[in-house]
């Protein structure tokens, strides 16, 4: 799994840039058939004021073309990172569950409905 790490205003460590791509690649193992890419933002907002100004946005890529978009903040980078790996692999695993779980059509549905009343399964 590809993790790309980028900082905008901010200076990202060596090791918090280690920290990132094994949190992410750690938080996304479970679905790693499923996740293409994943590009990790992390933020300065308000430069440098103090307090919750630290933000760290995903963007997981996945099969099929679908797309996960996460954005947490923190009052340090890597508590943004953290919460944000945290998030990232929840809605991921709903993402893959959505996709996996098998669609019924309305007729299927409504053919299920007719034969229910006559009592045929």
């Amino acid at each position: 799994m590809n993790v790309e790490v980028r900082a905008h205003g901010v200076r990202l460590s060596d090791s918090e840039r280690a920290f990132a791509e094994a949190r992410f690649e750690a938080e996304l193992a479970h679905a790693a058939e499923w996740v293409r890419s994943v590009q990790v933002f992390v933020a300065d907002e308000n430069g440098p004021k103090h307090g919750v100004d630290k933000s760290c946005r995903v963007v997981v890529g996945l099969a099929r073309g679908h797309k996960v978009v996460v954005v947490e903040h923190g009052t340090a980078t890597t508590a943004a990172i953290d919460a944000a790996a945290e998030r990232a692999g929840e809605a991921v695993s709903r993402a893959v569950k959505r996709t996996r779980a098998p669609r019924r059509s309305g007729l299927v549905r409504a053919v299920r409905a007719v034969m229910g009343a006559f009592g045929r399964k």
